[in-house]
Parts: C-alpha cells; sequence; structure tokens
C-alpha cells in the first residue's frame, strides 16, 4: 500500500479496529500527484495545526478536506479544517501541474503549538456554530463554493446563502460579522448524496453528479434570485462536476430580483369562519420534518392535516381542513386553534368553524 491512503467501507453496522505496527516516524515524505484528489494519512501520534502541517506549501494546495465536510483552502484564509490528528486521512487537491513530495514536519512540532490550537479550535467551533446551517446529516461528502464578494444591496449579519438543486435545499449559509469585516470568506459547503443502499443502508440526502446548482440570497424574510460570476463569466446556476469530490468553485453573486417570502409560519386560513372547509397557508424557513395539528379549545388533538417532510423555497404551502377528525367524522362548531412545528420552531393561529 506504501504512502497511499485508502478509502474503507465497512461491510455491517458495527465498528471494527484496525491495529498497524512499526516503527514511530520520524520524518519521512509522501508524492502529492496533480489533478487528482490525494488522500493523505497523517502519521504524527499529536493533533497539529493544519496550516502548521502545510507551512510554507500554501502557494502548492488549493484545498484539505476531512469527510467532516471542513476545509483548509489557504488561498482565501478559509481553515473550518483547524487540526489533523493521527489516524485519520485527509483530501488534498493541489493548485498547480506539478506533483509534490510533502515532508511531514517533525513531531515535536505538535506539542510546541498545542495551546496556540486549542484557541484556533475554539474560536472555529464559534464560527462554524453561527454561519454553517446543518441542513441535514453529514454525508461526508462535499463541494465548496466561496464568495468573495455580494454586489447589490449591502449584505447585512442574519441574512443568508441557500444552494438549490430542483427547490431542494443542499447547502446554506449565514451571514455573520467575520463576513462583513472579511475576517472570514463566505464558505458554502454543498452536501453531496450518498447511496448505500446496496450495502443495506439508505440513501444519504443531498446533490447528484451531473446536477446544477442554483444560488438564492435571503433578506428580511425574502429570498432573491441571483447570478454567479466566476472567470469572467456569470450565470445563473453552478455546475461542480463530480459530486463530492472536494469540487470548489469560487467568484461572485449579484442580487437580482425577489422570488418569495421564506418566513417560517401560519399566513393565514380563509375563509375565516368557515363552512364547511378552509385553506391555511404556511411556509418553512428550512426544508425539514414539519407539522401542522388542530385541537379544540381544551387542548386535544382534533386533526392532523401535515405529518411530512417539506422543503422550503418554494411557493407558500397550502393544506385543506374539511372540518372533520382524524376517524372521519365531522366536528361541532366553535373555535379550534392550529399549530404548524419544523426545526424546532413553533407558530399557532385560530379559527372558527359555523353551522
Amino acid at each position: 500500500m506504501g504512502d497511499d491512503g485508502y478509502k474503507v467501507f465497512l461491510n455491517g453496522s458495527d465498528s471494527q479496529m484496525l491495529s498497524v505496527t512499526g516503527a514511530p516516524l520520524n520524518g519521512g515524505s509522501v508524492g502529492l500527484s496533480a489533478y487528482t484528489m490525494n488522500l493523505l494519512p497523517y502519521l504524527l501520534q499529536d493533533c497539529m495545526a493544519t496550516s502548521d502541517v502545510f507551512a510554507g506549501l500554501e502557494d502548492n494546495i488549493l484545498l484539505v478536506k476531512n469527510d467532516g465536510s471542513d476545509y483548509y483552502v489557504p488561498q482565501y484564509g478559509v481553515e473550518t479544517l483547524t487540526e489533523m490528528c493521527g489516524g485519520e486521512a485527509y483530501a488534498v487537491f493541489l493548485s498547480g501541474a506539478s506533483d509534490l513530495s510533502f515532508t511531514y514536519p517533525a513531531p515535536e512540532s505538535a506539542i510546541a503549538t498545542e495551546d496556540g490550537l486549542s484557541r484556533k479550535a475554539a474560536a472555529m467551533k464559534d464560527y462554524k456554530s453561527r454561519a454553517h446551517n446543518p441542513i441535514f446529516n453529514n454525508t461526508g461528502e462535499s463541494d465548496i463554493i466561496i464568495i468573495s464578494d455580494i454586489l447589490g444591496d449591502a449584505p447585512e449579519k442574519g441574512d443568508q446563502i441557500r444552494a438549490y438543486v430542483n427547490n431542494r435545499l443542499v447547502g446554506s449559509i449565514n451571514i455573520v460579522k467575520e463576513h462583513l469585516n472579511n475576517t472570514h470568506a463566505i464558505d458554502l459547503v454543498i452536501t453531496s448524496q450518498v447511496d448505500l443502499s446496496n450495502f443495506g443502508g439508505p440513501v444519504l440526502p443531498g446533490y447528484e453528479s451531473g446536477d446544477v446548482i442554483e444560488l438564492r440570497y435571503v433578506s428580511n424574510g425574502q429570498e432573491e434570485q441571483v447570478t454567479f460570476e466566476s472567470d469572467g463569466s456569470t450565470n445563473s446556476q453552478i455546475s461542480l462536476g463530480k459530486q463530492g469530490d472536494g469540487y470548489m468553485v469560487t467568484g461572485s453573486i449579484a442580487r437580482i430580483n425577489s422570488v418569495h417570502s421564506t418566513d417560517f409560519g401560519i399566513s393565514s386560513n380563509y375563509p375565516n369562519p368557515f363552512n364547511p372547509s378552509t385553506v391555511i397557508e404556511y411556509n418553512v424557513e428550512f426544508s425539514g420534518h414539519v407539522s401542522l395539528k388542530v385541537y379544540d379549545v381544551m387542548g386535544r388533538l382534533v386533526r392532523t392535516l401535515v405529518n411530512d417532510h417539506k422543503e422550503s423555497g418554494q411557493q407558500i404551502h397550502q393544506v385543506v381542513w374539511d372540518g372533520k377528525d382524524n376517524d372521519g367524522q365531522q366536528v361541532s362548531a366553535g373555535l379550534y386553534l392550529y399549530t404548524l412545528r419544523s426545526n424546532g420552531k413553533t407558530d399557532h393561529a385560530k379559527m372558527v368553524l359555523m353551522k
């Protein structure tokens, strides 16, 4: 197997232990090839800051990523991958056309930078908790879009940039103070699909090879279409090539026109009062599981109208209540409450059934 790194998928649901014996590493080098994603094993025992691991090679490294969708992109100041640790392998893509002989840093360097590493890791954990939105469970495969500039109305803290494939949300990032003061690039991570059905597992959601990405900008609950400019060309959609291979696209976006509201909540029901049925309109901020339930004034469940996964970024959702309970029986006239829940948020409204 030599100096190469390998991906291993286990047959079964149980974790396995792989033991490797030999003399501890003291120096040594491995070859990294141009125009391909290299898998680099980290062979030191102590963790080390990623920027220290590749110190002096910043111009040679395009990106480094792990299977947690963390990235080190030195040319754009992205270092959500703050450290590299023993027992892990990392994907490395070179920025030039020449192969590179990578030499592991001296083991004692990791110990010398331990305090600084802890502070950097804590700061980056805080940044990711505010900026990165966990749209769904991490699949271990991802790509990254680095947005260098936002044209149009000035961005504000709390705005968002979202990535869609056929109106399915596959990535989202919040605009935070670090983006506004240019201390951190806007690093929008796009999660790709992983199909484990051949191994008896699930299909983990994300975008697929051949899909094109559409970016949208969200401000004050309004979702806007954008164009993406990269390498002198302007497009409304982005093609990332082979999915999950650490592909990177850089460029700027221009906000062009409003699409629709994306605020979470109940819009209305009409007519109200009603007889015999009413239309309830609601919206969800993020794709995910949504429930919409009707209760009587005593708080007893009358009817579950929605209990399903819903996509954000679409037109306002609608559902009809015909005045019947979960057993199909007509309910009596009176006041009813209905509750919308999704992604930890809740909204309530009232309606009146007349006879």
